[in-house]
């Protein structure tokens, strides 16, 4: 049986909110650049407080980063304490990217805070709330997006159901 791709987590673990510029840990939990340079500010500071007082790294530009994620706690020692040692993550960039576009999509291009949920059959286009006023006007045919899936999924269904007959 094949296996399940399992879902990208898209928040980032020290925030919990969307990722901007991704980067990923050495144990595969994802951050914002932002959030990690915070978190590694933090710990320099810490870290070389505690080194001054003998209990701290042997190398100062060094810190030790412990993974935020509760069941995982992964330790590694970070080189400079910069954010180049996490990865750029390009799965989860382009998973961003893709779902903005297709959050874009969806809106209409007139009226841009609106979500297109009808389609005009006339004209086979996409259209608002707003928009069917102006396609009425025109006497234009249009109908709900989720009845169009609907009717499409069952003309598929019965096209099946036919083809098995056969």
């Amino acid at each position: 049986m094949a296996e399940k791709e399992k879902a990208i987590d898209l928040n980032c673990a020290v925030c919990r909110n969307q990722l901007k510029q991704p980067r990923t840990g050495r144990c595969g939990h994802n951050y914002c650049t932002q959030c990690l340079e915070t978190v590694l500010k933090l710990l320099r500071k810490k870290q070389s407080k505690e080194h001054v007082e003998g209990s701290g790294p042997e190398s100062l530009g060094k810190v030790i980063f412990q993974c935020p994620v509760e069941d995982c706690q992964v330790t590694s020692v970070i080189p400079n304490a910069t954010v180049d040692s996490f990865t750029i993550n390009d799965k989860i960039l382009k998973e961003i990217e893709s779902q903005q576009a297709q959050k874009k999509k969806t809106m209409c291009q007139k009226h841009s805070r609106e979500k297109c949920r009808w389609l005009c059959l006339t004209c086979k286009t996409e259209i608002c709330e707003i928009c069917i006023e102006d396609h009425h006007k025109l006497n234009h045919k249009y109908m709900n997006q989720k009845k169009v899936v609907e009717m499409y999924t069952k003309f598929c269904k019965e096209l099946f159901e036919k083809k098995k007959r056969k």
